[in-house]
């Protein structure tokens, strides 16, 4: 079983039926279990026991030690998934953008 932390807020951006379904898209595969936060800040010290990380978020702001521990859970092999706005979030913080690998810049 790979353990799996689904990091997703919001109800109109991102909305709440596409969580959901998101949610219910991954899970299918067997052998996942997805855990639900709902904020970066809330990430467990022990990140060690996921596999991997999906982020589903719209937000402007991240503290240092939430940065800390997505780089260090990233630098150890954990997958890292960002959807839709999650590549918008946090743009103050230019490392972010390198743990995720990219970033939104706008819409066509």
């Amino acid at each position: 079983m790979k353990n799996v932390i689904f990091v997703t807020d919001g109800f109109f951006h991102p909305p709440l039926l596409a969580q959901k379904a998101l949610l219910q898209t991954l899970a299918e595969p067997a052998g996942f279990e997805f855990h639900h936060i709902r904020s970066m800040e809330k990430l467990p010290s022990d990140l060690d026991i996921f596999s991997a990380m999906v982020i589903y978020i719209h937000h402007k702001k991240i503290s240092e030690a939430a940065l800390a521990k997505l780089d260090q859970f990233v630098s150890n092999g954990g997958g890292l998934l960002g959807v839709h706005s999650a590549t918008a979030s946090f743009q103050q913080q230019k490392h972010y953008f390198d743990i995720l690998g990219g970033r939104f810049t706008g819409h066509g």
